[in-house]
């Protein structure tokens, strides 16, 4: 979930994915109040209705929505690991981070 929730604060999604990200966060076991909440809402639901329910989960769970400078370093830094280990080419890698 620290991946994703850094993703969307680099702008790599928008909050329509959101609800989802909820969905999968309950998944692998987090769990809150306003969590359950945002993973039952839809596509359709207004967007100040979905960040209420994003923002409150994060607060909820501990977990800080990282500044925009910060959530490209943790997914710079991931693309590096998996670099490192083999998961993902250089070249693959150097564009992901590029593409940040």
């Amino acid at each position: 979930m620290l991946l994703k929730v850094a993703e969307f604060s680099a702008g790599r999604f928008n909050y329509h994915k959101l609800p989802a990200l909820g969905t999968e966060a309950l998944l692998d076991n987090y769990d809150s109040e306003s969590l359950r909440i945002l993973a039952g809402l839809d596509e359709k639901t207004a967007e100040d209705e979905v960040m209420f329910y994003f923002k409150r989960s994060l607060r909820e769970l501990g977990i800080l929505l990282p500044e925009v400078k910060e959530a490209i370093y943790i997914l710079s830094k991931e693309v590096a690991c998996k670099i490192i280990s083999g998961e993902l080419e250089e070249y693959d890698g150097g564009r992901l981070i590029w593409d940040y």
